[in-house]
């Protein structure tokens, strides 16, 4: 399967405050290959400034010539500062239609809210957040407006973030979501393709809060919570890189907490010449066990190893 996310800086991924890796198109990815039967390719078609005036231009060169099935479609953010709302209106309906005729999916995106970040009001001159607000409210309208008419599927970045408002802190500079909005955002997304694909037991996400609970400036991830005992504990792979072919690299490190708010790391576990990834918990008679499949550098083959208490 193969997918274009055509967009502004948002889709490109604002490289000041992060790797390409760590991008809700890159995560999206991950997400998709490992959930589908197949291999996905989501090729990022994001230019920073971009108004979808500009991304019709290009979606021949960008897009079509790619011979995608689907493509993710999201400006408004320039759009605002750079041209009308109608010539907004005709350029998104122009994209939509100009990618139904050569048989490739559509799927609109509303951008996400501005914030009022004092620098951004500044530099962008704007004086009543709320009368400025209000106007970008009708550029997100006319996406949700044409999704309809045109019968495409809408995923609505907007309300996604007005409806979990602990995310719009973290659009650090009024405009660009940072990252750690980037996974949530790529788990939405993922959320509503997997409908249209036709998948149903995707986990809904619902944010309350975000809690840091360990930082090394090492990579982690690959992470699995459980409750066990009136106590919680957290696993994740510990490495310098996501995966190194050549190098066992990773170890699963275990961390507990009583509260959710305090954790302690308690256990780092390795299998001395496998890179150790992918942990997971599963309790059996009142046993906490843990399993990882791991990466033999040497031999070239994934085992499953596991741990109990």
């Amino acid at each position: 399967m193969k997918i274009i996310a055509l967009g502004d800086s948002v889709t490109f991924g604002p490289r000041r405050f992060m790797r390409e890796s760590n991008n809700w198109v890159s995560i999206l990815e991950r997400i998709l290959d490992s959930w589908l039967d197949e291999k996905v390719e989501i090729i990022n078609a994001g230019v920073g400034g971009d108004t979808s005036k500009r991304g019709l231009e290009r979606l021949e060169i960008d897009v079509i010539s790619h011979n995608p099935d689907y493509t993710l479609i999201m400006f408004g953010l320039n759009d605002m500062f750079k041209i009308s709302l109608n010539e907004y209106k005709e350029s998104m309906e122009k994209i939509v239609l100009k990618l139904k005729e050569k048989n490739i999916v559509p799927i609109l995106m509303t951008s996400n809210p501005f914030t009022p970040v004092e620098s951004f009001l500044k530099r962008k001159g704007i004086k009543d957040f709320d009368k400025f607000e209000e106007e970008f409210r009708e550029y997100i309208s006319y996406v949700r407006e044409l999704a309809e008419r045109e019968n495409v599927l809408l995923i609505d970045i907007y309300k996604f973030f007005k409806e979990n408002p602990v995310l719009l802190l973290h659009i650090c500079d009024g405009v660009h979501p940072d990252m750690i909005c980037q996974p949530f955002m790529a788990s939405f997304i993922a959320e509503k393709l997997f409908k249209l694909l036709g998948i149903k037991d995707y986990p809904h996400i619902v944010l309350k809060r975000f809690k840091k609970v360990f930082s090394d400036g090492y990579h982690n991830a690959f992470t699995d919570l459980i409750k066990w005992r009136n106590k919680y504990y957290l696993c994740f792979r510990h490495g310098t890189r996501h995966f190194i072919r050549d190098k066992p690299d990773g170890e699963i490190y275990v961390l507990e907490s009583e509260d959710i708010d305090t954790w302690n790391l308690v256990k780092v576990l390795k299998v001395e010449g496998w890179d150790n990834r992918d942990p997971k918990f599963f309790i059996y008679n009142d046993k906490l066990y843990l399993y990882t499949q791991s990466w033999s550098p040497e031999r070239k083959i994934h085992e499953t190893f596991c741990f109990y208490t």
